[in-house]
């Protein structure tokens, strides 16, 4: 499945999805989901975080992503915005803790609020025609819930 990064702003994808929400009372023609993931990277660079002495540390990060999809599967496409955030070296035993989690879409605009992470907006699509889809939904989106309203209430 080809993946292209979407010149849409993430806040925007964002806005559109709860307008949607709200228009069609808890029911859009939409799939959303949203969850966080930890990462761990074991072969860290553990010096250039001033620790020395280090083997019981290792990096994490954090990634909560959007997942929106469409409910017919023809032309099927899948925007995704993914918000990453370096939580830094951790003690083993803490980071074995680290579970990802559901996430429901207010805390996942909290992570996207932070101006500290790394936000990136991908479309996933199955066909040659799933893109042009794709944007066609969205210019029908972006005409049924246009920002000054948003800005309005």
């Amino acid at each position: 499945m080809p993946t292209y990064i979407l010149p849409v702003p993430p806040q925007e994808i964002v806005r559109l999805l709860q307008a949607e929400i709200a228009a069609t009372h808890r029911q859009p023609e939409l799939y959303y989901s949203a969850w966080e993931d930890y990462l761990i990277e074991d072969d860290s660079d553990r010096r250039s975080f001033g620790i020395t002495n280090g083997e019981e540390y290792i990096l994490v990060s954090v990634d909560a992503v959007l997942n929106i999809e469409p409910r017919l599967e023809q032309n099927y496409w899948v925007p995704q915005v993914v918000v990453h955030r370096n939580i830094g070296p951790q003690k083993i035993d803490d980071a074995a803790a680290l579970i990802g989690a559901t996430l429901i879409l207010e805390q996942f605009t909290a992570f996207l609020a932070d101006r500290n992470n790394v936000v990136s907006v991908r479309l996933d699509v199955s066909t040659p025609f799933a893109r042009e889809h794709f944007f066609t939904r969205l210019d029908e989106l972006r005409a049924r819930h246009p920002a000054s309203l948003a800005a309005e209430n």
